[in-house]
């Protein structure tokens, strides 16, 4: 297993900043029964056009294996919940979000 865990906020926000997001961690304290372990608010760096979007992380047991999984939440998005294990994949995402939202 790599290192750097998706689930792991630290590592998640560190990755969208580098990728030129701006990100605000919402620290809110979820029960242990609950299967939300963190939410972040992200949105582009571009001053022209604000839009956040809402992630949260769930962790929750699949055929006895701690899974993961991300639900993407917005005003004018779509709510959508994303299983990868690839941050790239989120990054792409997000960028081709904020660029079609931008034109809207």
């Amino acid at each position: 297993m790599p290192k750097n865990k998706l689930y792991n906020q630290s590592y998640f926000v560190k990755r969208l900043v580098e990728s030129g997001f701006d990100v605000k961690r919402l620290n809110i304290k979820f029960e242990p029964d609950d299967y939300r372990r963190w939410m972040i608010i992200v949105n582009s760096r571009n001053d022209s056009y604000k839009y956040n979007i809402c992630i949260t992380c769930f962790k929750y047991v699949e055929d006895g294996e701690s899974k993961f999984s991300f639900k993407f939440q917005g005003q004018k998005l779509r709510d959508f919940i994303l299983k990868t294990l690839s941050m790239a994949t989120i990054i792409k995402i997000l960028s081709n979000t904020f660029k079609e939202l931008e034109h809207e």
